[in-house]
């Protein structure tokens, strides 16, 4: 489902903002449509490779540029604008390296490797420089501006752009040659200005929700454990008031392979879900009789993903596991303590072997419910705040449909 409104939205971006409504092979063909004007993307801006970044100079900060990494597209406060920089050089040391300046407004993203595939787009805040794995895009503002750019790169699909010959890359020349549609300037800028607005606000939502994210993980930390800790919990100290016990005494594992949905099974509907580690644990429908009860934990055995099932469902065929608490712990409290359990990322299907040598703190049930409670109303504050986003997702939908496609003018 995340999959197809991913390829929905590159749709949409195709349609509406590349091209105006008539589509790239009409572009191709030479139509424009009234007022737009169709060019090669390197007549409207300048590309730039970035060049090899040897590990000597790595590691050093506060230089003047800051030097760019694939690796740092995934920083935080790095979602739209690049602000932080994991190393940085002098001028001396970009002389040596030949390494040329982008400017600040420069549209980057990968250009070799599977990199592509993350399909990541960025502007860099000031002059930078990036790796020969990245490469950067210098709008000329006399014919597009920067963020109307970015908006088209947004809008494409790099493996479009990749040589699948080998390790796929992106050549500067197969981007010169794309063909891009565009309004005058300043309906572009205006356009851009509106769509920056409600990235803004998704920005600032989100910015929200991992605020909340942070306030629960210390919250489960200190109520999960009555303030001793995790590692307390682990050595086997008790918390006045709590009971210190192991997994096995407070879990049971329940996942009979027998009964296991297999993927051929698997369908677009039916009347129970098929719970397994997909990202939102609902990988697809069956009929038939449910085999496992509810409320319970699930556990990702492969991806240390946890989940609470309060409805009927079957598990999927990838290692799924059922935990279902003893009678002295609530349902939902044994979903957090599962979610706060602290053990290593020990790689594929290991993590149930560690979590089973997980010890817990457990207070009386009328205490479990009150923490329960306080976690619970965080939860739903994010979950609220995701809603948002997808919201205003939408929102920035309707509105790229109204103004990129002359429905509604800024002029």
């Amino acid at each position: 489902m995340i999959a197809q409104a991913k390829r929905v939205k590159r749709g949409l971006m195709e349609d509406l903002l590349i091209t105006g409504g008539l589509g790239s092979k009409a572009i191709m063909r030479g139509k424009v449509p009234e007022g737009w004007q169709a060019s090669k993307l390197g007549d409207v801006c300048a590309i730039q490779a970035g060049v090899g970044f040897p590990n000597k100079h790595q590691g050093r900060a506060d230089e003047k540029y800051p030097y760019y990494k694939v690796s740092d597209m995934n920083n935080v406060g790095n979602e739209v604008f690049m602000n932080n920089a994991n190393n940085t050089v002098s001028e001396e040391v970009r002389v040596e390296l030949g390494a040329k300046i982008l400017p600040a407004g420069t549209v980057i993203f990968p250009k070799i490797g599977a990199a592509i595939a993350t399909n990541k787009k960025r502007i860099v805040t000031r002059d930078s420089l990036v790796d020969n794995n990245m490469i950067g895009l210098i709008a000329k503002h006399d014919k597009v501006s920067t963020r109307y750019l970015y908006y088209i790169m947004l809008a494409k699909n790099l493996s479009d752009f990749a040589s699948m010959a080998g390790v796929p890359s992106i050549r500067k020349s197969t981007l010169a040659g794309f063909t891009i549609c565009f309004p005058p300037f300043s309906e572009q800028k205006r356009i851009a200005e509106i769509l920056s607005s409600v990235d803004e606000s998704l920005r600032a939502t989100r910015a929200v929700i991992a605020q909340a994210e942070r306030m629960k993980c210390g919250l489960m930390e200190d109520l999960l454990t009555g303030g001793m800790g995790s590692e307390a919990i682990a050595r086997g100290e008790v918390p006045e008031g709590y009971r210190n016990i192991n997994f096995l005494n407070a879990f049971i594992v329940k996942n009979d392979k027998t009964k296991k949905i297999q993927k051929t099974r698997y369908s677009a509907i039916g009347a129970y879900p098929i719970v397994d580690q997909s990202s939102d644990f609902i990988a697809g429908y069956t009929d038939g009789t449910p085999n496992m009860n509810f409320p319970v934990v699930i556990f990702g055995d492969h991806t240390r993903c946890v989940k609470w099932v309060d409805f009927p469902f079957f598990t999927g065929a990838d290692g799924t596991q059922a935990l279902y608490p003893s009678d002295e712990i609530i349902s939902k409290f044994g979903f957090y303590l599962v979610q706060n359990a602290k053990f290593p990322n020990l790689g594929y299907s290991r993590h149930m072997r560690e979590l089973k040598r997980a010890r817990f703190a457990i207070p009386q049930k009328a205490t479990q419910q009150e923490i329960v409670d306080v976690l619970d109303t965080v939860e739903n504050y994010i979950k609220a705040n995701c809603k948002t986003v997808e919201k205003l997702r939408r929102l920035k939908h309707g509105l790229m449909d109204d103004l990129l496609t002359g429905c509604v003018r800024t002029v």
